[in-house]
């Protein structure tokens, strides 16, 4: 068996591979090559934090093998006054044949490349190909992850973001596009002035006007899982076309749960799923002056396949730690 630190994920990490197996993970998706149950949600004594399991089988991909996964991750609120990440948890991978034990890999980094590797493909499918300025909300792990896949599949000049956020994303920037230009902004400024908008935060109300929102955009909104959590507001929602990685999001994410119970959009206004579009049953972006909504709250397949990537790139590089099991 393997042990595979942050460390580790983040050295054999390739953000280019990764994008190509989020793209095999949304087809097996809507092609009936995986079996992922509704993951299971356990909300902790005094609302200290939230605990999740995200089991997945996924059959074999190209030159994937089957994958046998589960994620166990845990969103601990005092852990920001710990010094700690709120973000643990571990992947467990195991053989699709035997059940025996491959690999336990840091959740934490592996949600974060394959969160910006799905971000990447879901963006390149719905924004505008000539789009140049990226807003960004947020500047966590998921967040820089989904600027290098932005950065990777659009020609992107200009970054806004909060000023609070400027100095870590410029960090980032200088290491993978030291050629764009990061610019502080006003939250409403920074949706007027961009192509894409990128959220990626804990909010609990939204994050910008609807009214900043131009014909046009495309948003990838990464940020809410649960129903208290909310990033975008209701009307740039209803006035979408809304795209997402897993069925159960209309049930979970603030995003959507609080527009539907508003009245302000129906079941029928989630178009369908990322793979329904890699697959021709919906089209993408359909005009320049579409608004257009990704929104992520996790996927169990993405984790397996990105878990089985990883865990054979590592064997590759002779990276990680090997234990008897």
């Amino acid at each position: 068996m393997v042990v595979l630190n942050a460390q580790d994920v983040k050295t054999v990490g390739n953000m280019a591979r990764m994008m190509a197996s989020m793209r095999l993970a949304f087809e097996a998706d809507v092609n009936g090559l995986a079996i992922i149950p509704e993951r299971i949600h356990l909300q902790l004594p005094d609302r200290a934090g939230v605990g999740l399991i995200m089991p997945a089988f996924v059959a074999r991909l190209r030159d994937l093998p089957s994958t046998f996964a589960t994620k166990f991750f845990s969103v601990m609120h005092g852990n920001v006054e710990r010094g700690i990440p709120a973000f643990q948890g571990a992947t467990v991978l195991l053989d699709s044949e035997t059940g025996v034990c491959k690999a336990v890999i840091d959740a934490a980094a592996l949600t974060a490349l394959r969160t910006g590797a799905s971000c990447g493909v879901a963006t390149d499918l719905f924004s505008r190909p000539d789009s140049e300025v990226l807003a960004v909300f947020g500047a966590g792990p998921q967040a820089m992850s989904s600027l290098e896949a932005i950065l990777t599949i659009r020609s992107i000049k200009r970054v806004y973001v909060l000023g609070r956020h400027a100095t870590r994303i410029q960090r980032a920037l200088s290491q993978i596009a030291p050629q764009v230009k990061l610019i502080v902004a006003l939250p409403d400024e920074m949706v007027w002035a961009a192509d894409i908008v990128l959220t990626a935060t804990n909010a609990t109300s939204p994050l910008f006007d609807a009214s900043a929102l131009r014909l046009g955009t495309h948003i990838s909104a990464l940020g809410s899982f649960q129903p208290g959590m909310q990033e975008l507001p209701e009307e740039a929602v209803a006035k979408a076309r809304v795209f997402v990685d897993n069925r159960a999001a209309a049930r979970t994410c603030g995003d959507l749960t609080i527009p539907l119970e508003h009245g302000l959009i129906d079941d029928a206004h989630l178009v369908g799923l990322v793979g329904d579009v890699l697959t021709g049953v919906h089209p993408g972006r359909r005009s320049s002056d579409e608004i257009t909504i990704y929104k992520s709250i996790g996927n169990a397949i993405q984790d397996a396949v990105a878990a089985q990537t990883v865990f054979l790139d590592s064997l590759r590089a002779g990276i990680g730690q090997s234990v008897e099991w």
